[in-house]
């Protein structure tokens, strides 16, 4: 076996890197710091657009309801005759705007189990985005664990 002729010329293998990887602590390093940024931009942007995307639907929601109020048979009508209306432009307007927000926003979910939140910061806006994909309606239960594990994360880095 050969030993080196200074402690300065120790080069760490790939293998002893691997090996020792899990004990080190990723958050200290520049590409995990990296990694959590990417995960926070992810989710802010999809949190973002979520929101811009709820206030859209909001708005449709409110001018259908005046146009339904309106005409008893709104709901009868073909998409045709909806357009019909002068106030029914703005719906339609405000509807159109909606499906290229929703896609990019559906595009963004798959990416992010592949990302690694290792800041505090990031694992909780990732428990966010999480907690609006999983809606009451449907989810009741998971919900419930899902605000539960959030709080338990942000407890123990108290």
């Amino acid at each position: 076996m050969r030993t080196p002729k200074s402690t300065s010329a120790l080069q760490l293998s790939w293998c002893a890197v691997i090996g020792a990887s899990p004990a080190l602590p990723l958050a200290t390093t520049p590409f995990a710091a990296s990694r959590s940024d990417e995960t926070m931009r992810l989710c802010r942007s999809w949190s973002s657009t979520e929101a811009q995307i709820f206030r859209w639907q909001g708005q449709c929601c409110d001018i259908e309801n005046y146009l339904a109020a309106a005409c008893d048979i709104w709901f009868e009508l073909t998409q045709d005759e909806q357009r019909k209306p002068p106030d029914a432009a703005e719906m339609f307007e405000v509807d159109a705007r909606i499906d290229a927000p929703r896609d990019a926003r559906e595009e963004t979910i798959p990416m992010l189990p592949g990302l690694v939140a290792t800041s505090r910061e990031a694992n909780l806006i990732k428990f966010e985005v999480l907690a609006t994909l999983l809606r009451p309606e449907g989810h009741r239960d998971e919900l419930i664990l899902l605000h539960s594990a959030r709080r338990d994360v942000e407890a123990a880095w108290r």
